[in-house]
């Protein structure tokens, strides 16, 4: 009798423990539901607030971890940067001129603020070359050749003498355009003995005589040497003479380099020296000249022979 009054005591005692222990063992489980519910109505927070109120700094995730359309504000700009800072490359048309260059790109930093690299000097090779001049360090070099006639003129008169050289090209040359039209040395006085030596350009065509006082400006009413230096031709070769045809008033002789000397002495030479006095066709041959060959020659006049 007493036993069977102690059962519904068990049964009480044992029910008591049976729901102790299932509140143990739930109460984790019932906590992790708790977190799960919690976590999963921030998400939906995080999930509504847009992405220019969220603070990339604040979050617990990596930007590359978060869904696209919360992705921190300044990873566009940062990929916008890069591709704006891509190593450039730039060839210019001139020959041999390449320019570089590279940029290191800081994610966040507006391209205003970044630091250009340093510009190396760009180095242009160039090459010339003409037929005329050389350049070298600096300087040039040419050569020049001067193509004229020399002329020397000795005075072994016991006094001085005052040659002068004077144009005739349009009244002798057959192509007066063509003729010299530069300017003439000037000689001055040249005293006894001495010896002066000038240069003429290779077409020269006039005179030369010695001015006394009462010669004209072209060697008129004197004694000469006519020169036609313009026919520089094998069939008309360049030519000189001595002329008395206006007057005698100089002993004077002249030749050239490879070429037959004349010489006058007084108002009776022969003919094949000089052209007489009054007489225009030199015997009727023009006996008095000389030719010479084509190219510079070099002459040589002499004052009391």
């Amino acid at each position: 009798m007493l036993v069977f009054s102690l059962a519904p005591m068990f049964l009480i005692v044992s029910l008591f423990q049976i729901t102790r222990s299932t509140s143990i063992v739930r109460a984790p489980l019932q906590h992790h539901e708790i977190a799960a519910r919690l976590a999963q109505s921030a998400d939906m927070s995080a999930n509504l607030l847009s992405p220019s109120k969220r603070n990339p700094r604040r979050s617990c995730k990596t930007p590359s971890s978060l869904p696209s359309h919360v992705q921190p504000s300044f990873s566009a700009a940062s990929s916008a940067i890069h591709t704006y800072a891509l190593v450039t490359k730039t060839t210019s048309s001139a020959p041999s001129v390449t320019q570089s260059s590279a940029t290191t790109t800081i994610a966040g930093t507006p391209p205003s603020e970044q630091t250009a690299p340093e510009q190396k000097p760009i180095l242009v090779s160039t090459s010339s070359a003409t037929s005329t001049a050389t350049v070298s360090s600096g300087t040039i070099s040419s050569s020049i050749t001067v193509d004229a006639h020399a002329f020397t003129l000795t005075n072994k008169c016991s006094n001085a003498v005052h040659p002068v050289i004077a144009s005739t090209a349009c009244g002798y040359s057959p192509r007066c355009a063509d003729a010299f039209s530069g300017s003439l040395p000037s000689i001055g006085s040249l005293g006894a003995g001495q010896t002066k030596t000038v240069h003429v350009p290779k077409n020269f065509v006039g005179r030369i005589f010695s001015q006394n006082g009462s010669c004209g400006s072209s060697g008129e009413k004197c004694t000469m040497l006519e020169f036609n230096l313009d026919a520089n031709s094998l069939y008309t070769p360049n030519s000189y003479d001595i002329s008395n045809i206006q007057g005698f008033t100089q002993s004077i002789s002249l030749g050239a380099a490879g070429c037959d000397t004349v010489t006058c002495t007084g108002p009776q030479c022969d003919c094949h020296d000089a052209y007489p006095i009054g007489d225009m066709t030199g015997c009727g041959a023009d006996l008095p000249v000389r030719a010479c060959g084509a190219g510079d020659i070099a002459f040589e006049v002499v004052f009391c022979p």
